[in-house]
């Protein structure tokens, strides 16, 4: 049955109905709709697209940059000619490849190298600067280089240009370069004559870095041991030339280059003997430093008291230091036993 409607409902509906205005005609239109016009991109300069992009910190030739791996002597393979050096040599990719032409000569044509005329200029203008270059891939091949080059030529006119910058090397602050320029310096131990490998690293001692005057003293200790091992003969004239360089050495800031010098002063005195030794130290050096000199090479010997066991510092020296008697363990044991034997006590 149908409700009739009433006043409310009526204004209901009024309020319920949307105004003209927003009433939409649902007719369609006439007009179509237009796509998008597509939008081309603005033509770009040609300079904008070659402008160069790359760090303010990179090399101006970093295109041409090429990875070098340095070889190890076993790895090394037969050149196709030998080396022979040009001094128009700039780039230090030239100087990579020259220095391991050098290595690849060394290793299978030595007898080339021996007699190569102009390897103290290769020397001098090609491995040390290549030795001291800041890129570490040139760097090392050219200490690699250095090394075999004293395995392959004994002689002493390299040891000048060649020694200084391996003990430089030896003590940067980079781990691996430090390791193949000690290497180096064991090959020229090993290779050279000691004493003429002693001469050249002597004047080290009053260099002002501590760390390349203890690198320096313990291999003078080492050419001096190797030397009195083959037995070859010292003349006095030898000591006085030496003397004043191995009393530098006790003045070096580090505290492990002074026990070196301290042995090699031993080693002198005990070579020499105490009347020629003395003499030397007396004629060379004053003051302090020939008082140091003269104590100091005095070898250690074991003194009588040595075996003597010294009570603690803290434990009080002597008949106080043991208490006589029983311990305090032992007495209270045995008070406890003694109350077990009389518990009516």
């Amino acid at each position: 049955m149908k409700r009739r409607s009433t006043g409310e409902d009526e204004a209901r509906a009024r309020k319920l109905r949307p105004p003209p205005s927003t009433m939409t005609d649902d007719r369609p239109t006439t007009e179509e709709t237009l796509p998008p016009t597509p939008v081309e991109p603005a033509p770009q300069d040609e300079t904008i697209v070659t402008k160069n992009t790359k760090d303010s910190g990179a090399p101006d030739n970093e295109d041409d940059l090429a990875d070098f791996v340095v070889l190890s002597k076993e790895e090394l393979e037969e050149p196709a000619r030998n080396f022979t050096w040009s001094p128009g040599a700039t780039s230090w990719k030239d100087k990579y490849s020259a220095v391991e032409t050098l290595r690849q000569t060394i290793k299978f044509d030595p007898a080339y190298v021996q007699g190569y005329e102009h390897l103290l200029e290769v020397a001098k203008e090609l491995l040390v600067p290549s030795a001291m270059n800041l890129r570490s891939t040139l760097a090392r091949n050219a200490l690699l280089c250095i090394g075999e080059l004293f395995q392959c030529v004994r002689t002493q006119p390299y040891l000048p240009v060649l020694v200084p910058v391996l003990l430089y090397r030896s003590i940067t602050d980079k781990k691996f370069m430090q390791s193949v320029a000690t290497t180096a310096l064991d090959h020229a131990l090993a290779s050279c004559d000691p004493i003429d490998l002693l001469e050249q690293l002597l004047p080290f001692s009053t260099d002002k870095n501590a760390h390349l005057v203890t690198k320096a003293g313990h291999y003078v200790e080492q050419c001096l041991i190797k030397s009195a091992a083959a037995e070859q003969p010292w003349e006095a004239a030898q000591l006085v030339s030496w003397i004043k360089d191995l009393a530098n050495f006790l003045n070096c800031r580090d505290v492990h280059g002074k026990p070196a010098a301290k042995r090699c002063l031993i080693l002198l005195r005990k070579t020499f003997g105490d009347a020629t030794f003395e003499a030397t130290v007396a004629a060379e050096l004053s003051g302090i430093t020939r008082s140091d000199v003269l104590k100091l090479s005095v070898a250690p010997t074991a003194s009588r008291g040595s075996s003597i066991v010294r009570p603690h510092p803290g434990q009080k020296k002597g008949r106080l230091a043991t208490r006589p008697g029983l311990s305090l363990k032992d007495r209270l044991l045995q008070a406890k036993q003694q109350q077990a034997l009389n518990p009516q006590e």
